[in-house]
């Protein structure tokens, strides 16, 4: 049985590194990254401009070291971070990586109490095989369209019931029947993959609230599920 290899796209390019400037030219890089830089000059000052996405300034540490001016940057995990909920789904587009990616982790929420199942899977390169019967409205927002408070919902037309197939993150091939909130979620995923935003599903434009609007509607609507029990 032949084994699976990682493909590297860019082994041809270090092996030609390697024989035409040796491996010193490549041992500094190592373990380094180097980011985005913009040079030019304005008013006859020199302008470095570096570009480091995902760090605030205070992680930032710049300094002249014998003549090369230096950046480094170390990102510091602050307490928020740790305790932040992301949702309970996130495809690889939305943080950039064009990437047929999406991890699921589908649980219960203030919004959803009666959600009974913990679903946390990766899927890769997903398919929607099957739908069944018609879809039905159905709320949803998302966090590429704000945070918090500023996150903004809407009525989308959703099928209850679908089989996907999908490969995991050991590259094993799955097809199987998902429904509920599961279902749902995996069709407001692909969509992502598709380039395909919620609001492009919004069947009702008069739908579309804000996060704090839409938070005290579905409290209502729970307590009222909770008293009729």
């Amino acid at each position: 049985m032949n084994k699976l290899v990682t493909y590297d796209p860019f082994a041809e390019l270090s092996a030609l590194q390697r024989q035409f400037f040796g491996d010193d030219a490549l041992s500094a890089l190592k373990g380094v990254n180097i980011p985005t830089t913009d040079v030019y000059t304005k008013d006859n000052e020199l302008i470095v401009e570096a570009h480091l996405p995902n760090f605030n300034q205070e992680d930032v540490d710049i300094q002249v070291h014998e003549g090369s001016l230096v950046v480094q940057a170390e990102r510091h995990e602050k307490e928020e971070d740790k305790n932040k909920k992301y949702g309970i789904g996130l495809a690889a587009p939305q943080v950039g990586h064009s990437l047929a990616i999406s991890v699921l982790n589908v649980h219960a929420t203030p919004n959803h109490p009666d959600v009974h199942e913990d679903l946390k899977m990766v899927i890769i390169n997903p398919r929607i095989v099957e739908t069944f019967g018609r879809r039905t409205p159905k709320w949803e927002g998302c966090i590429s369209g704000g945070a918090g408070n500023n996150i903004l919902y809407g009525q989308t037309m959703r099928y209850k019931k679908l089989r996907l197939a999908w490969d995991d993150e050991k590259a094993i091939h799955h097809e199987q029947e998902f429904d509920g909130l599961a279902a749902h979620v995996m069709q407001h995923e692909i969509d992502h993959l598709m380039g395909i935003l919620f609001v492009d599903r919004v069947h009702d434009s008069k739908t579309f609230m804000m996060a704090d609007e839409y938070r005290k509607m579905m409290r209502t609507k729970n307590a009222s599920k909770e008293a009729r029990s």
